[in-house]
């Protein structure tokens, strides 16, 4: 003979309510239908520890180095954006020169706030070698993203507006491939804490 389950709870809760001895909450916990929708009665993915502390860690340090990256990159392209406004709209150097020296000029708060801000763990005592390999990454990404901005000038179809876009997202592609890579070079190498000490722990506290 089969049981209605539901039906069971329903007759439990009228008797309890008669007799006053049986509360909402305990008709809920031994309905099946309450049971079987509980959030801890469904089952999540299984997650090796390693795969939780790593999952862990992105969400945590990782994430805001990488916001905190994403406003240096703001605030050194302001900079750098005035600078060749102020250099070229002057007269006071060409197209070229103008745009080494706004990227020079954005380089000084982009260290300044990638030493200090987003990884004021780093190993304090390479600070001659970090300001060296960092103007060295800088003037690297500088003349990669002038190649690639030239070959795509000089093969774009003719045409000023398509010859405007092509150019347009080979700056974008460039650059934004850039931002990345040089995120992880500064993370993996140039900014690295001292030993001992995990990534991360003091922007943390900060």
């Amino acid at each position: 003979m089969s049981i209605d389950a539901s039906g069971g709870a329903g007759r439990l809760a009228a008797v309890g309510r008669e007799r006053g001895e049986v509360s909402a909450a305990a008709v809920l916990e031994t309905d099946p239908m309450t049971v079987a929708t509980r959030p801890s009665a469904r089952r999540s993915p299984a997650w090796p520890l390693g795969l939780r502390a790593v999952s862990a860690r992105w969400n945590t340090d990782q994430i805001r180095q990488l916001r905190r990256y994403a406003v240096t990159s703001f605030v050194a392209t302001a900079v750098s954006e005035g600078t060749l406004l102020v250099l070229y709209g002057t007269h006071a150097l060409g197209a070229s020169a103008a745009a080494v020296g706004a990227a020079m000029a954005g380089a000084v708060p982009s260290y300044a706030m990638s030493r200090f801000w987003i990884w004021p763990e780093a190993d304090r005592r390479r600070a001659g070698r970090q300001a060296t390999a960092f103007w060295v990454v800088a003037l690297i990404s500088l003349g990669l993203s002038s190649l690639a901005t030239g070959v795509a000038a000089a093969n774009a179809p003719g045409g000023r507006v398509w010859h405007m876009v092509v150019v347009a997202l080979a700056y974008i592609g460039t650059y934004g491939t850039l931002w990345a890579l040089k995120f992880l070079v500064y993370q993996r190498w140039l900014f690295r804490p001292p030993p001992g000490e995990p990534q991360g722990e003091r922007s943390a506290r900060g």
